[in-house]
């Protein structure tokens, strides 16, 4: 019998919520749902969770200032959002505020149970900590990235670029969703800028040696992938 991964649900919608549990019960998982902001910041700071699914509009506060709290806890789990809200600035708004990976509703409950164990395999990154991915190793604060234990030398920028991909690994970035992330303030920054920034990273960390790659999904975005 495999051992139960401990998730927190937190959404209001009790018929959604308990196609939910009884789904995920079934992939063995350990549900505790919630129905309330109010109700996951009680169980939050009482037990351990090895990954959140959180609702944005809950009924007595915003999920996604909630998902901000998880990120700035020393527990940093991670955290997968569930929203009806599917606009390209809902997305950014909801990586922005710290969320591992943003689904919309409605979906289908087994691409949940996928996205969740992708999430899981990757583990959620806090920000100063050494980032391992295939075989490339990312130290943040020392701003220095390896390749099969050969170092390459990146900008922050692309340190940056290169992080935002791995902390969303199986997920399509956007053009805009990049700028947000790595760049900011998008104002004065010309599009094709990530596209550039992109072919860097390729030159430098796609190479022969690395187990990794950068996909361009045409007129959607990138993903970082690991090869054999």
């Amino acid at each position: 019998m495999p051992t139960e991964t401990s998730l927190l649900l937190v959404e209001d919608d009790k018929e959604l919520g308990q196609s939910i549990s009884i789904y995920l019960e079934a992939n063995a998982f350990d549900v505790t749902w919630v129905l309330s902001a109010k109700e996951a910041k009680a169980v939050l700071w009482e037990r351990h969770f090895e990954v959140v699914l959180l609702d944005i509009v809950l009924p007595d506060g915003d999920g996604l200032e909630l998902c901000e709290e998880i990120r700035s806890s020393s527990r940093w789990t991670p955290t997968l959002v569930l929203s009806a809200l599917g606009s390209l600035d809902d997305r950014l708004k909801g990586f922005s505020a710290g969320a591992d990976d943003y689904l919309t509703k409605p979906f289908s409950l087994a691409e949940l149970v996928a996205r969740i164990r992708a999430v899981l395999r990757r583990g959620s990154i806090a920000p100063g900590v050494e980032i391992r991915f295939g075989n490339i190793v990312v130290d943040q604060l020392a701003h220095r990235a390896f390749v099969a234990d050969r170092e390459v030398r990146l900008s922050s920028r692309e340190i940056s670029l290169l992080v935002t991909l791995i902390q969303h690994e199986g997920t399509v970035l956007s053009r805009a969703m990049l700028l947000k992330s790595v760049w900011h303030d998008t104002s004065d920054v010309a599009q094709n800028i990530v596209d550039q920034y992109i072919r860097r990273l390729r030159m430098k960390v796609c190479t022969i040696l690395s187990r990794v790659e950068i996909e361009t999904l045409h007129g959607q975005g990138y993903r970082i992938r690991r090869v054999a």
